[in-house]
């Protein structure tokens, strides 16, 4: 027997056809930096307790001002990871609603 599970794609708009209505586990974002900060609390309402956010491609020098956006939703970071590519440094951060 295989255990299967539910993968929904769906911008954080609860007016958004095929949206759940219920909370999501995971919420993956690679997009912008102040595109992220503007969807904190998007983010935020739309995560189960105890979820988490991915957020990657974001510039080291602007990490801090993400963290600090999700922050003031009532959100922690986790874990971050640093990887540099063609002369950038980019961080990917793991955010965790409690």
């Amino acid at each position: 027997m295989s255990r299967r599970s539910v993968v929904s794609f769906a911008p954080p708009d609860s007016t958004a056809p095929n949206s759940r209505a219920s909370p999501f586990d995971l919420i993956v974002a690679n997009i912008l930096a102040g595109t992220l900060i503007d969807l904190a609390v998007s983010f935020a309402r739309f995560a189960a307790p105890g979820g988490r956010i991915l957020l990657s491609g974001i510039l080291v020098e602007q990490a801090d001002m993400i963290v600090a956006a999700y922050g003031r939703c009532g959100l922690a970071l986790e874990r971050q990871l640093d990887l540099e590519s063609n002369g950038a440094l980019w961080r990917t951060l793991l955010i965790r609603k409690g």
